[in-house]
């Protein structure tokens, strides 16, 4: 019962670090959740030989998700860190409490995580406009909805 009042405040992540298109073994992932003035959340990975890494996906008690007319705002940013770099690979700010919504699935059925690829050679100016979802950073989405169109643009 309780678990029901559990917003999905990060629908977990599997991805991949690479540089020059190989990848990177040893970088630092750092995800950080905001959710209003309820709270912050902080995961980390570090990428394997392969450079893949996973964060798993944090739900929380708040009632305050299931108030009418209220929109919740989780936002959601994640710093890939390796050697001098520091890079913004992850920028989104999540209005709907269900699980997956990050990859343009609104129906709240999708239970896979969110598969990334986050490439040190990519620019932090990286926008990917998937329906009214916008994902921005050095970062590809391998999973959107299938229904759901992918544009990719680039801002100042």
């Amino acid at each position: 019962m309780l678990d029901s009042l559990k917003p999905n405040l990060f629908s977990g992540m599997q991805g991949k670090v690479i540089r020059g298109g190989k990848p990177i073994s040893g970088a630092k992932v750092d995800l950080e959740v905001r959710y209003w003035n309820v709270g912050v959340w902080t995961r980390s990975a570090i990428s394997d030989e392969n450079g893949e890494f996973s964060l798993p996906s944090i739900r929380a008690f708040a009632l305050r998700a299931y108030v009418p007319f209220i929109h919740p705002i989780i936002d959601q940013k994640i710093y890939v860190e390796y050697d001098d770099i520091r890079k913004s690979c992850w920028r989104h700010s999540k209005g709907i409490p269900w699980g997956n919504t990050e990859t343009g699935n609104y129906d709240g059925k999708a239970k896979e995580p969110i598969k990334v690829l986050f490439d040190l050679d990519e620019t932090e100016n990286k926008v990917q406009d998937v329906g009214v979802l916008v994902i921005g950073g050095a970062c590809t989405l391998l999973n959107p909805d299938p229904q759901r169109k992918v544009e990719v643009r680039y801002v100042e």
